[in-house]
């Protein structure tokens, strides 16, 4: 009878410490699911922010005569008439493209474009996320 009594308490004891830790480990994957849920909110709304001036800018940069003519003046890569590469030397070792006397060496427009810039900055309240903005026709950044 004291073999069968302990044998019970013993079961009823395992069950209950094996369902508290069952519990236990549902808990902690529920809040390391809602932690991964409202991180993965936060860098998408984050994101979202971002773009929309990274776009606006693109929008305004298209728009503004001064900065047209600046994919003509770079012109596509290897192509007769367009920007050549700087030496590798020079270019501290990466593929860089000539850029003096173009609109992108341009002090008036440079001034101009950091002035739009900083204001879409500052309008998009994204401090510390949102760090630089720049121009880059024919993905060669003025």
């Amino acid at each position: 009878l004291t073999l069968f009594v302990f044998g019970c308490l013993f079961a009823i004891g395992l069950y209950v410490v094996l369902s508290l830790a069952h519990e236990q480990e549902q808990a902690s994957r529920d809040e390391a699911r809602d932690l991964a849920t409202r991180t993965a909110s936060w860098f998408s709304d984050a994101l979202d922010r971002a773009l929309l001036p990274v776009f606006a800018l693109s929008r305004l940069v298209e728009q503004l005569d001064m900065f047209a003519t600046i994919p003509e003046e770079i012109g596509a890569a290897f192509h007769t008439g367009s920007l050549p590469f700087l030496p590798p030397e020079e270019a501290g070792g990466f593929m860089r493209r000539n850029m003096t006397g173009t609109s992108c060496s341009d002090a008036e427009k440079i001034e101009r474009f950091n002035n739009i810039a900083a204001t879409i900055k500052r309008g998009a309240k994204m401090e510390g996320i949102l760090v630089n903005l720049q121009v880059a026709p024919l993905a060669v950044v003025c």
